[in-house]
């Protein structure tokens, strides 16, 4: 199969993502998370005639109780999200849905830099 963009996310959403998602969950339950961290959930979007999963970060605004958390979309998605999400928006969700975490940087000189890339710019 041609390798495409495309091609290469369907892939990592179908496989890697879950078994990223499960390890994250398995080894780090107890693993704090902060207003200011950045965790990498799963979107479900169209990828061609299909629907599959989009892996952003989200930037975490707050942390609710139990395992609630409200974000914003720290990445422009590729794939048509099927509640329309963008940047910016702010998404709440579950910590069950959590398969990566960056502690909060926002005190080091390269933060603005991370977010810049995040943003794919």
């Amino acid at each position: 199969m041609k390798k495409t963009e495309e091609n290469n996310i369907e892939w990592v959403s179908k496989g890697c993502g879950e078994n990223r998602q499960k390890e994250w969950q398995k080894n780090n339950k107890d693993t704090s998370i902060q207003k200011g961290d950045h965790v990498k959930i799963p979107f479900n979007c169209f990828m061609s005639e299909a629907e599959g999963k989009e892996w952003m970060w989200v930037h975490i605004e707050e942390v609710g109780i139990g395992n609630l958390l409200r974000g914003t979309l720290d990445n422009e998605p590729i794939h048509k999200l099927i509640n329309n999400l963008k940047y910016g928006d702010i998404v709440y969700f579950s910590r069950d849905k959590i398969a990566d975490h960056l502690p909060s940087r926002i005190n080091e000189p390269d933060f603005e830099w991370i977010s810049e890339v995040n943003r794919g710019r």
